[in-house]
């Protein structure tokens, strides 16, 4: 916007000067030198309002960054909520709810109160849950498979 008013400050100046008949060579310049400084003057406005977008963007910039901040929680959980999609956990610090999105809302049917699981947090800039964007269940493999072999073993020791 202030480059098209720099244009037209300049076209103007420009006609006045050659629609006088050159008998008034002051007003000529006395026009050119105020079509200079108007030009001038845009031109640092213009400097001025770059430098804010700039810093606007720097700004935007390093928001959208703390906003990506995500770090693995171990806790417990406490219950679901499928129409809201929402879970609420039991950590060290209490029990909080947070919304459940991306991969983590396929997870969420697999999931069942007084589960231990790991979940990866999403965090504003002052490190509070905003939601959950990762759930990771803990695999009981080795005691599913510990407790298969006792049976047999108990089976063999009785015969």
């Amino acid at each position: 916007m202030k480059t098209p008013t720099m244009l037209l400050a300049v076209m103007l100046a420009a006609g006045l000067s050659y629609a006088g008949d050159g008998k008034d060579k002051d007003t000529t310049q006395e026009i050119k030198s105020d079509a200079k400084e108007a030009a001038k003057d845009v031109k640092a406005e213009t400097k001025e309002a770059a430098s804010d977008v700039k810093s606007e963007a720097k700004e935007i910039k390093a928001d959208a960054k703390a906003a990506m901040k995500t770090h693995e929680v171990e806790a417990e959980v406490v219950s679901i909520d499928s129409a809201k999609g929402t879970i609420t956990l039991k950590t060290e610090k209490g029990e909080s709810t947070a919304p459940v999105e991306g991969k983590a809302q396929a997870s969420l049917k697999d999931v069942k109160p007084g589960q231990k699981i790991t979940v990866v947090c999403r965090d504003d800039d002052k490190g509070s849950h905003k939601a959950v964007s990762e759930i990771k269940t803990k695999t009981s493999t080795t005691s599913s498979s510990t407790s298969s072999e006792k049976p047999a073993a108990a089976a063999s020791e009785k015969k």
